[in-house]
């Protein structure tokens, strides 16, 4: 039977990535029943969190691209844009997040700087992974996948989200007291009540693009792996919308759903 067209499997999976999502909804719900109890803050959740995320983005960017180099399917390569993304931003948010390099943070960061970098790390993933998975024109899968072409679809792609992501986060930081204000004292209701319903909006969308990218092509394998990571973050955005203030259930188990997202496609390659 012709394998279908898309990213081809790295190793025979079967039912294992649905039942990984299952499991995040299932735990997400549970969280979503009180998502507001009080937990305090942790030294040492926040340096782990962000060492573990970033490491796993960088190792997930580079065996994508060397996946991509070595004959990988084009849609690899748009993968590796999403998780070089979340690696810029998530470096950047750990510098300003208060208490974990500095009290206040550091790189000039306003109380507003880190929520906003997290506004952009849970935008950017999932409309980055949704455009990876969803249906594409014939004629573009076809021009990323020409092997005359890799290198430079891999130099001028990897410039372009780099630089972005950079514009981003030098406007959360230098130009973050020109921001609107979407934090005090540790509430972030402004955030989830006037931007929300726009964040959620973009995570649902990449999350139904994807779906209907995966389900038509029946892909295996990463593909099936890389909507579960989608899966993940956008219950972590959810989670964290809903709890509305830093250090409760919903906060931390928004930051489990994260872990999540980064790992699963990473494993998922070196198994």
């Amino acid at each position: 039977m012709e394998t279908p067209p898309g990213i081809q499997p790295v190793v025979r999976v079967g039912r294992a990535p649905w039942v990984v999502a299952g499991a995040v909804l299932v735990v997400a719900t549970a969280i979503l029943l009180d998502p507001h109890v009080e937990l305090g803050f942790q030294p040492a959740f926040l340096p782990t969190f962000f060492t573990l995320v970033i490491a796993s983005d960088v190792l997930t960017c580079l065996v994508l691209v060397e996946h991509y180099r070595n004959g990988g399917d084009a849609r690899v390569l748009a993968l590796s844009w999403a998780y070089l993304w979340s690696a810029v931003v998530v470096t950047v948010h750990s510098l300003v997040f208060p208490g974990v390099w500095s009290e206040t943070g550091l790189l000039g960061a306003v109380p507003s700087s880190a929520p906003w970098l997290w506004t952009a790390w849970h935008v950017g993933l999932p409309v980055l992974l949704g455009l990876a998975l969803a249906p594409w024109p014939r004629r573009l899968e076809t021009r990323l996948a020409d092997p005359t072409g890799r290198r430079r679809a891999l130099l001028v792609s990897w410039a372009l989200v780099a630089g972005l992501a950079a514009v981003v986060c030098l406007a959360c930081t230098a130009r973050a007291g020109s921001l609107p204000v979407i934090i005090e004292a540790g509430d972030y209701s402004v955030l989830t009540d006037t931007y929300g319903p726009w964040i959620a909006g973009a995570n649902l969308l990449a999350l139904v693009a994807a779906s209907v990218g995966v389900l038509r092509r029946r892909s295996a394998g990463l593909e099936r792996w890389a909507l579960v990571a989608l899966l993940a973050s956008a219950c972590a955005t959810s989670l964290v919308l809903l709890a509305h203030s830093r250090f409760t259930t919903g906060w931390y188990g928004a930051r489990l759903m994260a872990v999540t997202a980064a790992l699963v496609v990473l494993m998922s390659m070196l198994l």
